[in-house]
C-alpha cells in the first residue's frame, strides 16, 4: 500500500552528510520496503547490483537521515497497554475467587497468581531481549539469529488459559448449587410423597366449593403412572401450603409451591385447548389466590375461562351423544368451577366477569334425592331469565350445587349493580317495584324460601359432609344484603330522624344491614367451633 504524498516545502533542506550518494530505490525485488538480505538482487556487500549503491527509501530521503535499517522490522511483543490490561483482569478474577472462599477456588487462585506472574515476567523478557537484540544486532546480520525473536507472537495464547479455567472454577458453585437443589425436588416429588399430597389435595380442597379433578379416576391415573406431569405439579403446587409439617416449615412449603407452579406453567400450551390443561389452569388460580399474587390468578382464571367456551363446556352434550354420565357429569362440574371463580374474583373490584349469564346453556350439577341410589340430572341455568320465578319455580332446592351456583348468580347480578353506580345508576328509586334492587332483593327472597329446610337448624347447617359449600351459600346470601344498602348507611344517626318514605326506607336498609352483618359474624363464630377445619377462601371476603 503506497503512502500519502508528503510536501517538502516545511521540511529542512538535504543536508549530504555520507560520502556515498543515495539513490531512490528502483530495484523491483525491495521496491515496496527497505532491501533485504534475502533479496536477490543484492551481493555479499550489501549493494544492490543494478544500482552499486545502498538502498535507501523515500522518506530516508526526504528527512535527510541515514538509513540505519536495511532489512524488515521484527514482530514486538505485547505493547505496555496491553500488559496492564490484562493484568488487570487477572487481578479482578484473583479477586472474584478469593471472595468466594472456597478450597477449591483457594488452590486455583495460587496456580492463577503463579501463572499470571510467570506469563508477566516472560512478557518483560522476550519484550526487553527483542529491544537490545534490535540495537545489538548489525545490518548485515543473517536472518537466522533472528528468528527467535518471533516467540512472543503464543503469549495471547498462554494468557488466556488461566482466564479460562478461573471460569470455570467460578460457575462450578453454581452448578453445584442447582444440582443440589434439582436432587432436593425430586426427593420431594417421590411416589410416597406424591401420594401424600394428593390425599391432602382431596381432603382438604376438593369440594370445597370447586370440583375441578374426579378423584377415582386421578388417583387411579396416578398409580398408573398416566397423570400428565404438569398436573401433577398444579396438584403440589395447591397441597404443599397445608403441608408444612412434610417440608420442614411454612417457607419452604411456600417455596416448595411457587417451584411447583412455575413448573407447571412453563409446561401447559393455552393454545391448545384440553380438560386436563384446563384443570391445571384452575389449580394454578388457586395457587396463585394462596400466595396473594391477585392479578396472576385474574390472568389464569382468564386463560382458563377462554379454554372452556372453547371446548364449548357452557353448552349441554347432545343427548344422542355416546358419552358416560361420570364424564358429562364432569364437564359441568367443571365449567361450574369456572363460574365460581369468576363471581368470586370480581367480587369487591371494578373489573367485569367474564362469564355472561345469558351465554350459559347449561344443566345444574346433578342432585340425589331424600331416598334415590341414583343422582338426578339438575334443571337449566335459569340463563338471566324470571320466568322460572314467575311460576313459582326455582332450582335452588335441588341439591347442595345448584343452592350455591344459584345464590352465586344474585351475587353476580348485585356485582354488575354496584358497578353501574348502585342507585346513581337505577332507572327507578330503591323501593320502586321495578327497580334493580327490587329485583336483587326479590331473588333473595326465592332462594330464601327454597332453600328454609337446609338452613332449619345448627345441626342441619353443620352436621353434614358438605357444611363448609352450606355456610358458604348462607354467608354469600347475607353479604348480598350487605351490599345492596351499605351505601345507604348514614353517617349519622340523626339522619335517620324524620317521617318522610326516603327516612322511613333509609332506616329499614340501615337496619337490615346490621343484621345481615351481624348474622356473617355469629356464622363463622359457630363454625369456628366445629367441625369445620377449612374454610373456602371467600369466607375471607
Amino acid at each position: 500500500m503506497s503512502r500519502p504524498q508528503i510536501g517538502i516545502d516545511r521540511l529542512p533542506v538535504r543536508r549530504p552528510s555520507m560520502n556515498e550518494p543515495k539513490e531512490a530505490m528502483n530495484c523491483k525485488s525491495c521496491r515496496k520496503r527497505k532491501a533485504s538480505p534475502n533479496c536477490p538482487s543484492r551481493d555479499g556487500l550489501g549493494l544492490c547490483s543494478l544500482t552499486q549503491l545502498k538502498p535507501s527509501c523515500e522518506a530516508c530521503q526526504v528527512f535527510n537521515v541515514a538509513c540505519i535499517y536495511d532489512a524488515i522490522p521484527k514482530k514486538r511483543g505485547p505493547k505496555t497497554d496491553v500488559l496492564e490490561a490484562l493484568l488487570k483482569r487477572v487481578n479482578g478474577l484473583e479477586k472474584r475467587l478469593k471472595d468466594e472462599k472456597n478450597p477449591e477456588s483457594a488452590d486455583a487462585d495460587n496456580t492463577t497468581a503463579e501463572g499470571a506472574s510467570a506469563t508477566q515476567d516472560e512478557s518483560h523478557v522476550d519484550a526487553s531481549s527483542a529491544v537490545e537484540e534490535d540495537a545489538v544486532q548489525p545490518h548485515g546480520e543473517p536472518e537466522a539469529s533472528r528468528a527467535e525473536t518471533k516467540q512472543p507472537e503464543l503469549q495471547p495464547t498462554k494468557q488466556t488459559t488461566p482466564v479460562k479455567s478461573q471460569q470455570q472454577l467460578q460457575a462450578q458453585p453454581q452448578a453445584q448449587a442447582q444440582a443440589h437443589q434439582h436432587e432436593q425436588l425430586q426427593a420431594v416429588q417421590s411416589q410416597a410423597f406424591a401420594e401424600a399430597l394428593v390425599d391432602i389435595y382431596f381432603a382438604r380442597l376438593h369440594g370445597k366449593p370447586y370440583y375441578i379433578l374426579d378423584e377415582p379416576a386421578t388417583r387411579q391415573r396416578l398409580r398408573d403412572g398416566q397423570l400428565p406431569r404438569f398436573l401433577n405439579n398444579a396438584i403440589y403446587a395447591v397441597s404443599t401450603r397445608h403441608a408444612t409439617h412434610m417440608c420442614g416449615g411454612l417457607g419452604a412449603a411456600i417455596g416448595y409451591s411457587q417451584e411447583h407452579a412455575r413448573q407447571a406453567r412453563q409446561e401447559i400450551d393455552v393454545d391448545e385447548p384440553s380438560i386436563e390443561h384446563l384443570q391445571a389452569l384452575l389449580l394454578l388460580t388457586m395457587a396463585s389466590f394462596q400466595a396473594g399474587r391477585g392479578k396472576r390468578s385474574y390472568m389464569l382464571l382468564s386463560h382458563a375461562i377462554s379454554m372452556a367456551f372453547a371446548l364449548s363446556l357452557h353448552r349441554e352434550l347432545p343427548s344422542q351423544l355416546r358419552i358416560s354420565p361420570s364424564e358429562r357429569e364432569g364437564r359441568r362440574k367443571l365449567f361450574w368451577t369456572c363460574y365460581l371463580m369468576d363471581r368470586f374474583t370480581v367480587s369487591g373490584s371494578k373489573r367485569p366477569t367474564l362469564i355472561s349469564d345469558e351465554a350459559i346453556c347449561l344443566r345444574l350439577p346433578a342432585w340425589l334425592p331424600a331416598g334415590a341410589h341414583l343422582p338426578v340430572d339438575g334443571n337449566f341455568f335459569p340463563n338471566g331469565s324470571s320466568l322460572p320465578y314467575a311460576a313459582g319455580m326455582s332450582t335452588a332446592g335441588q341439591g347442595i350445587g345448584a343452592m350455591l351456583v344459584e345464590i352465586v348468580r344474585v351475587l353476580g347480578v348485585t356485582n354488575r349493580y354496584l358497578a353501574a353506580g348502585g342507585v346513581k345508576g337505577d332507572s327507578h328509586f330503591p323501593w320502586h317495584a321495578q327497580s334493580t334492587l327490587s329485583r336483587i332483593r326479590s331473588d333473595l327472597d326465592y332462594w330464601a324460601a327454597n332453600t328454609h329446610d337446609a338452613f332449619a337448624s345448627l345441626d342441619a347447617l353443620f352436621g353434614q359432609a358438605d357444611s363448609s359449600t352450606l355456610v358458604l351459600s348462607k354467608l354469600i346470601y347475607h353479604l348480598i344484603h350487605c351490599l345492596i344498602y351499605r351505601p345507604f348507611l348514614p353517617i349519622d344517626l340523626a339522619e335517620l330522624s324524620g317521617s318522610g318514605q326516603h327516612q322511613s326506607w333509609q332506616i329499614e336498609a340501615t337496619n337490615l344491614c346490621f343484621l345481615h352483618a351481624n348474622a356473617i359474624a355469629e356464622l363463622v363464630e359457630i363454625g369456628k367451633n366445629t367441625s369445620i377445619t377449612d374454610w373456602p377462601s371467600f369466607v375471607g371476603y
